[in-house]
């Protein structure tokens, strides 16, 4: 009895490898996730903005698409104010029990 060998086609082999990309994705979608890490490779694009709490206003500075951009704002009480066309927004909260401990808290979009 005499063997052949058998000629790889690619149509077989990118068949074999749409069946198989199919099942890993049915399989995903069904499987839990319960824990994980994610590893990124790149850079950030665009820094955070810089603030300079004063007793009545904050001065917002922040640099984007290499141009300086200054904005100066009320120092807000509870409300959250928009920096910057919407990139943040900026409140001043006193600790529930103690007055004399503020935070300045902003959060970017």
């Amino acid at each position: 009895m005499r063997f052949q060998r058998m000629k790889k086609s690619p149509l077989c082999c990118y068949l074999f490898c749409a069946a198989m990309s199919a099942s890993s994705a049915a399989l995903a979608a069904t499987a839990p996730v319960s824990a994980g890490v994610i590893h990124f490779k790149g850079q950030i694009v665009e820094y955070g903005c810089n603030l300079a709490p004063h007793d009545r206003n904050i001065e917002v500075s922040c640099l984007r698409n290499n141009i300086p951009h200054l904005q100066t704002v009320a120092t807000p009480s509870g409300n959250a104010i928009s920096l910057m066309n919407g990139i943040a927004t900026v409140r001043h909260v006193s600790l529930k029990d103690h007055p004399e401990i503020q935070s300045l808290i902003v959060q970017y979009r």
